[in-house]
């Protein structure tokens, strides 16, 4: 039995070994219950962080980027995209080397199993709040639109769109106290919303670098 508590309590120490990291990545689909592999994506992500001066990262960062390609649990992705942009601090360069996972993360994703909308919903959130972060310093045309469109569509609750009008004004270089201090209504008025200058400034400039193009 793998006493995953006390693994995720020395990764977080910094005193796992990596033989021990290793054994554990070999246990999924034998040692390791289904329901409990996330656990092992976050330990493996948690090991990494707090060994830097390990090659950790550099051995399992393929290994983990297959995750956020899971469609059959949404929360494998969630934890993965966490790991790789929270813990590893890849948010930068590194995001634009899977930017289609991140658009199809941030537009939603249709999953395999409906009863985890909810995890689907927390994967989105984090997609979402480092597409802004990475637009601050990039162009990524396809990305910003994935924002804009996930604000436009209805169908999105309150709280998915809130959160992708926060990430375009990231985008357009808005620092985070600003956005910190704007609170989303009981009941928004996204038509009123629609109107707000970031949101405004961030569709012109879609289009015209579209136009550019």
């Amino acid at each position: 039995m793998i006493d995953l508590d006390d693994l995720e309590s020395r990764a977080c120490s910094g005193t796992l070994p990596a033989g021990e990291v290793a054994a554990l990545v070999e246990s999924i689909g034998r040692l390791i219950d289904p329901d409990d592999e996330w656990r092992v994506v976050w330990i493996v992500g948690v090991a990494a962080q707090h060994q830097p001066e390990s090659n950790l990262q550099a051995v399992y960062l393929p290994w983990m980027e297959g995750y956020l390609r899971r469609r059959d649990d949404p929360w494998l992705v969630r934890t993965a995209l966490t790991v790789l942009l929270n813990r590893w601090n890849l948010a930068g360069d590194r995001l634009g080397d899977y930017l289609d996972e991140v658009i199809a993360l941030i537009g939603g994703i249709r999953w395999d199993i409906p009863e985890d909308v909810r995890f689907s919903d927390d994967a989105q959130i984090v997609a979402t709040s480092q597409a802004g972060i990475y637009l601050a310093a990039h162009v990524a045309l396809d990305l910003l639109d994935a924002l804009i469109r996930v604000f436009d569509n209805v169908s999105h609750e309150d709280g998915t769109r809130h959160f992708a009008l926060e990430a375009i004004g990231l985008a357009m270089g808005l620092p985070w106290q600003s956005l910190l201090s704007w609170k989303l209504g009981t009941q928004p008025d996204f038509e009123e919303l629609a109107r707000v200058e970031w949101l405004v400034e961030a569709r012109k400039r879609l289009m015209r670098e579209q136009a550019a193009r």
